[in-house]
């Protein structure tokens, strides 16, 4: 004998036995029961008095208001309310391929079936790869479901994690805010600041000859001229741009549409089409609609190029070495153009220099550079044109799922974003508690190729450690067993002396006795202090293009940080925030994490040599 399941999914749904409701849709009859299709919030609306007055038996469901569902998801759907396939996994049945999943979404989202919901948005998520993330990220773009956001977030922080292992072929189908925003931020894992600016670069050069890749001709690369003192005028090569400028991606199904590099209209969406009908109409002739294709492309050129252009903002320059900068200011594209703005290089090298500056004569434990929101504001309410960027300092100590709002300011923006410009300064009321640094902080990435090697309480450092302001930093890891197990991330201040410098740019010295210090938050976990003692240890210190050509000899200096690392199999970001604490030669501040620690625990066991990824920002204040 059937299970009550089992009979009421074969008589009911297969054979449709005593149906008293027939629902109709992609021209097909399903002889169904109410009393089953109840479950369904969508069909319980649909059968209350309220919109079914006269009981009626047949109901016509007309889904052309959203392009991805089909008929395979809704049979799928309706098999799942009679209890058949009870295992989400099991109800996709079909090829394995990201757009199946996006139309099983988005019929069990119209139908409100949340537990169907739910599922396909965590197999969405967990299927992003970077053959996937663009065909994901245009879906959640085009679509606005209550979960779009979602998506696009993990979308993002994938980006951010893997992105630099990417092909540009694979980026020219992201939309380009999205691109610029992955890179601008602090959490996108890339070595170092060369290392973004050199990525910045070959995507730029990218975009210029994608045109002619899709046409067989070689790539041409970009040219450095030894010397030049022409004005930097940012254009590369907008005509072959427009060409490109809408990204065509493989749908198997054509369920969804694909956006335009510009990240605004689906491409071939009714507001599209009206504007093109629109045009068509107005145009009388041939020329004319020459005419206007041509401002429209003229336009797209524009808006394309000023995008575009946002990538060049998205480096520190400050942290730049003055060889780097000087190759920098020659490199042109295939038109000839300088890709950098000269005053903008020309700015780096001054902050560069204010920063050693500072330091070199400085006693104190602090540089005392921050502006209080108060300061802030009264510059703005004064300057009218002054561009000088300011950096937020983290207040206090937190953990957060995420990228961390971190973008840079000007006086101006911030008084006018805080308070009406046309009313008195007192009326304004900022939190007296963040502060502004006028330099940029400095950024780099480190990954731990073989977390194996983590053994009881032994800690696990990066091979080289970094040069920012005067100090050499590393990061190690360190797992704290106890009744609930942790995995610390320490970001260490390295006791090396100007002593040291003298011997050469790859020298080694055995560190000095030292400590260590977790954060004390309530956040993503509930941290306490702790103090050990840093074991003896060689130190490599590699040769670095970086301007590591001064020291900090300062008992102790002030500093923020922040740490990010990928969780969930890369597909969230976690952000470690620290407000400014005293770093002593050879002292660590770190956190450590209880949800960082299973993560670590389940990366080795799927992977022979699991890695850990942590992008690192420090600023000294």
């Amino acid at each position: 004998m059937l299970s009550l399941s089992e009979h009421i999914y074969s008589a009911g749904f297969l054979r449709g036995e005593l149906s008293d409701v027939k629902i109709v849709a992609f021209q097909k009859e399903y002889n169904l029961h109410k009393l089953i299709l109840d479950r369904s919030p969508y069909f319980h609306s649909l059968f209350s008095a309220k919109w079914d007055t006269e009981g009626r038996p047949v109901h016509h469901l007309d889904f052309s208001i959203d392009h991805n569902i089909t008929e395979q998801a809704f049979d799928q759907c309706l098999q799942r309310l009679y209890g058949g396939a009870e295992d989400p996994s099991e109800i996709l049945g079909f090829p394995e391929r990201v757009s199946a999943a996006f139309e099983l979404f988005a019929t069990a989202n119209f139908l409100n079936l949340t537990d169907l919901v739910d599922f396909c948005l965590l197999l969405i998520i967990n299927s992003l790869t970077k053959f996937t993330v663009a065909e994901t990220l245009c879906f959640a773009l085009e679509n606005h479901y209550p979960q779009s956001d979602t998506i696009i977030d993990s979308c993002k922080s994938f980006l951010c994690a893997e992105g630099s292992e990417m092909s540009y072929l694979q980026w020219s189908r992201i939309p380009i805010p999205i691109v610029v925003e992955v890179v601008s931020s602090d959490g996108f894992f890339i070595q170092s600041e060369w290392e973004r600016c050199m990525w910045v670069v070959g995507f730029l050069t990218e975009e210029d000859y994608l045109s002619d890749f899709n046409n067989n001709e070689s790539p041409i690369e970009p040219e450095v001229e030894e010397d030049s003192d022409s004005s930097s005028n940012f254009d590369i090569g907008l005509e072959k741009l427009s060409l490109n400028a809408e990204i065509n991606l493989s749908t198997p199904t054509g369920s969804y549409t694909e956006l335009n590099r510009l990240g605004t209209e689906p491409i071939g969406s009714p507001e599209q089409v009206k504007k093109a009908s629109s045009s068509t109409a107005s145009a009388q002739t041939e020329e004319d609609e020459c005419d206007i294709e041509t401002q429209s492309t003229s336009s797209l050129d524009s808006e394309i190029a000023s995008q575009l252009h946002e990538l060049t903002k998205a480096i520190h320059y400050c942290h730049l070495s003055l060889a780097q900068l000087q190759h920098l200011e020659k490199i042109k594209d295939k038109r000839g153009k300088l890709l950098f703005d000269k005053s903008v290089l020309q700015e780096g090298l001054w902050q560069q220099m204010k920063l050693k500056q500072l330091v070199l004569s400085t006693g104190d434990d602090r540089l005392d550079v921050c502006m209080s929101t108060k300061q802030l504001m009264a510059m703005g309410a004064e300057n009218e044109d002054d561009a000088e960027l300011f950096y937020p300092v983290p207040s206090h100590d937190k953990s957060v799922a995420g990228r961390r709002s971190n973008d840079a300011i000007t006086a101006k923006d911030y008084y006018t974003g805080r308070c009406d410009p046309e009313a008195p300064l007192e009326t304004s009321d900022p939190d007296a508690q963040v502060t502004f640094s006028p330099f940029p902080p400095f950024r780099f990435s480190v990954k731990f190729d073989d977390i194996s090697q983590l053994k009881g309480e032994s800690k696990l450092y990066t091979d080289n450690a970094v040069w920012y302001a005067g100090t050499w930093w590393s990061v190690y890891l360190q797992k704290i067993n106890k009744k609930s197990p942790q995995l610390g991330v320490y970001l260490h201040r390295e006791a090396r002396t100007q002593r040291d410098l003298a011997t050469g740019a790859n020298s080694s010295y055995t560190l000095l006795s030292g400590k260590s210090t977790a954060k004390s938050t309530v956040g993503l976990d509930d941290t306490t202090t702790m103090e050990l003692k840093t074991e003896p240890r060689l130190v490599s210190f590699p040769a670095t293009e970086q301007p590591a050509d001064y020291n900090d000899d300062r008992p102790q200096i002030m500093s923020y940080f922040e740490i990010y690392t990928p969780s969930k199999r890369g597909k969230n970001l976690t952000c470690f925030s620290s407000s400014p604490s005293a770093f002593s030669c050879a002292q660590s501040w770190g956190w450590r994490s209880s949800s960082l620690y299973h993560y670590a625990e389940e990366n080795a066991k799927q992977h022979t040599r699991a890695s850990l990824k942590f992008m690192v920002v420090i600023g000294v204040v």
